[in-house]
């Protein structure tokens, strides 16, 4: 099923579509195909469009200090920000990725006495190489200072509906947990979650959208701008398909 999850996203993604557009666009030589190809490259390409994208994945949770989050039970914190790195002996390393802030915003809470414990989700996708990114988390916290008692591992789990599940698994009616994540990614989460009778206080992380001033350089096509559009694509369709199962 994960397989499918992954796929169906890729398949309706702006790339898969450009890469058919200009395929068809080949074969066919038509002249309206191709004013298609060229006006969804531009689109999909175009730095001011993908921010107001990322605007709009974002705009139900501006960004709040942690200082506003009250006492909580347990934090969660979502998987998706380390990958692991094979060196030249063939040992692995791991690195974060751009989500980093949501451990950060996790050890916070935790070492600032706003949450009693720590939850880290053992994600690990089919695909995936080393271990789990909660281990890999735990030894970081441990790093940091927290005390193993303070830190609690979930059930493996592949994707945001496992991880509500494993976390309603494990935990007793009425915790006051918080859930941490990526901002454009909190509105599925919170969906998923308390679908399984959880009601987590949401703790937005990693924004995306950006308040810079417009140029002339947001008027040239970026592949930044296409990777911001993919996943404005992306996440609508999970969160459509979560709205609707």
């Amino acid at each position: 099923m994960i397989y499918l999850h992954k796929l169906l996203p890729a398949l309706a993604s702006p790339i898969m579509a450009l890469f058919v557009l200009t395929l068809l666009s080949l074969l066919t030589r038509s002249r309206a195909i191709k004013l298609v190809t060229l006006l969804l490259f531009l689109l999909t390409t175009n730095p001011i469009l993908a921010n107001r994208a990322l605007a709009y994945l974002e705009r139900d949770f501006p960004p709040e200090p942690l200082t506003s989050v009250e006492q909580l039970d347990h934090v969660v914190v979502l998987s998706g920000m380390i990958r692991a790195i094979v060196t030249e002996d063939g040992s692995l390393i791991y690195e974060f990725g751009d989500t980093v802030d949501r451990i950060e915003a996790g050890l916070t809470l935790l070492s600032t006495g706003q949450a009693n414990t720590l939850i880290l989700i053992r994600g690990q996708l089919p695909w995936s190489t080393g271990r789990p990114e909660g281990e890999v988390l735990r030894d970081i916290a441990l790093a940091r200072g927290i005390a193993p008692d303070n830190i609690i591992l979930t059930t493996p789990a592949q994707n945001t509906a496992e991880e509500a599940q494993a976390i309603a698994a494990m935990l007793p009616p009425g915790a006051r947990i918080g859930l941490v994540t990526s901002a454009f990614h909190m509105p599925r989460a919170l969906q998923v979650f308390r679908d399984q009778g959880l009601d987590p206080r949401p703790i937005a992380v990693d924004y995306r959208q950006e308040f810079n001033r417009v140029t002339i350089i947001d008027f040239i096509p970026d592949a930044e701008a296409l990777d911001d559009i993919s996943l404005f694509v992306r996440e609508m369709i999970g969160r459509a398909y979560y709205a609707i199962r």
